[in-house]
């Protein structure tokens, strides 16, 4: 269980490291995700305009993401100082393979008939399948070619990890954002702490991959 937790605690020690280079890159995201959010909350939006900003909100979000993979994976100098500035095809693609996993895990929604134990078989078989195919994300990131097929196959022996990494690890963040969501009126600040949240979460896949495909540089 020990080696299990090292994706975590390297990655939080690593974006502790890189804290000023890695707010840099990503502040003008979170500025965007911070004024779509406020839009959102302004009276008046309709049905169709709240996907859109929902949808659009997607776009910080994935940049962020890159952003973090490649600043714990190569280094702060793998991209600009004040981040990356185009959503280009790496992005696009990043993006698409969320949907993908999606795709895949939508025959899950069959453990929702079972009584009691259902919605937990789920999760577990969910989050296990996340954890195998994972390690795209950060390939895209850095611009390997990495497909699903190669990071279920790459993380065969890490099984354990990579579930603790996608599942237990942004499982406890939840809890500790349920609990700060029972205190009245902070609810977008809230929603920044669930943004800065997923970077430690990146942080963890980034080193999770490191692991598996980079042993040496990993130790």
């Amino acid at each position: 269980m020990e080696d299990s937790l090292k994706p975590i605690q390297v990655g939080i020690s690593t974006v502790n490291a890189n804290f000023k280079a890695l707010a840099k890159a990503i502040l003008l995201p979170v500025f965007a995700y911070v004024a779509i959010l406020a839009v959102m909350q302004v009276g008046g939006v309709s049905s169709t305009g709240l996907w859109i900003l929902r949808i659009a909100s997607l776009i910080p979000v994935t940049l962020i993401a890159v952003t973090t993979h490649r600043i714990i994976l190569k280094g702060p100098e793998s991209v600009p100082t004040w981040g990356i500035n185009r959503f280009g095809w790496r992005e696009i693609k990043f993006t698409l393979c969320q949907y993908v996993i999606l795709i895949f895990l939508l025959p899950l929604i069959v453990f929702l008939y079972i009584p009691f134990i259902g919605v937990f078989i789920g999760f577990i078989v969910g989050a296990y399948m996340v954890g195998r195919m994972s390690l795209v994300f950060p390939s895209i990131a850095i611009d390997k070619k990495f497909d699903f097929k190669d990071s279920w196959d790459a993380t065969k022996g890490h099984k354990l990890m990579m579930f603790v990494v996608v599942a237990v690890f942004p499982f406890f963040l939840g809890v500790f954002e349920f609990m700060l969501g029972r205190i009245q009126g902070i609810t977008f600040a809230l929603q920044l702490v669930s943004l800065f949240a997923t970077v430690y979460i990146v942080a963890a896949l980034s080193i999770a991959y490191q692991i598996v495909m980079e042993p040496e540089s990993a130790r």
